[in-house]
């Protein structure tokens, strides 16, 4: 009899080891419009949204959803605490917003969605717009004065748009100042001039922004992958200063002579 129970004992114990083991993981399996986001449970890197099914500690309290490319560098994680559940796999939808960031030379323009028959006012240049879902139809960027333009929203994630806009006179007053006679002919290279410039200006601030935020996400985590990255937007960087830099001389040159 002593021995019955012994064995009924272990048993039980066994039993109890095996549930605890079990508890101590869940399933989860996610849902996103980002599948090659990274996956995290809370501090925890899993892998990619594409396998979709993970095995999580029980003690997990929060699943974040980290999107993959330095691209999209101004698109912030998202995430959602985990609740208690009986069930063997807990279904977690994490969708990220549609960013839309919308500049114009010059600024100050207003900028429209027109989807068919409606038309709405999303703001004034430059402008970040987020979205539940991708915007439809077109976008205009409309000031007085200058032409007309429009252009197809996106339906990426990040969504980057740089609109210049011709004057109705086909002329910036700037421009004007240096045109003298026979040089009348020439005016196509201070369009260039100014067009070199002022994109070479943005596209510098643009690439430094995203060089100097991988860079403090690398002095957190020392993840090597980001160091190629950092360094590969410090070179666009500087590449673009130096083509603003030969804007700026080339117009200078245009309206002293």
């Amino acid at each position: 009899m002593n021995n019955l129970c012994k064995r009924f004992l272990i048993a039980l114990l066994m039993m109890g080891a095996s549930t605890t083991a079990w508890a101590q993981v869940r399933w989860v399996k996610l849902e996103t419009n980002q599948i090659d986001s990274f996956v995290y449970a809370d501090s925890t890197w899993l892998g990619t949204a594409e396998r979709s099914v993970f095995q999580i500690p029980a003690s997990t309290e929060k699943l974040i959803l980290v999107p993959r490319s330095a691209d999209v560098w101004s698109v912030p994680a998202i995430s959602q605490q985990l609740e208690e559940s009986e069930l063997d796999t807990l279904t977690v939808k994490l969708n990220f917003p549609y960013y839309y960031r919308l500049e114009t030379v010059p600024s100050g323009v207003d900028i429209y969605q027109t989807d068919g028959t409606i038309r709405s006012h999303l703001g004034t240049s430059p402008l970040d717009y987020v979205s539940d879902a991708p915007l439809q139809g077109e976008l205009i960027f409309d000031r007085a004065g200058y032409v007309t333009r429009r252009v197809e929203p996106g339906d990426e994630i990040w969504n980057r748009h740089l609109v210049l806009l011709e004057s109705v006179e086909q002329m910036d007053p700037l421009l004007r100042i240096g045109i003298r006679g026979s040089t009348r002919n020439l005016k196509w290279i201070d369009y260039v001039a100014v067009g070199t410039t002022v994109v070479g200006g943005l596209l510098a601030i643009h690439y430094k922004t995203k060089a100097d935020r991988l860079y403090d996400q690398y002095a957190e985590t020392r993840e090597r992958a980001l160091k190629p990255d950092v360094e590969q937007f410090d070179l666009y960087s500087g590449i673009a200063l130096g083509a603003m830099q030969v804007g700026v001389g080339v117009l200078a040159f245009r309206l002293i002579f």
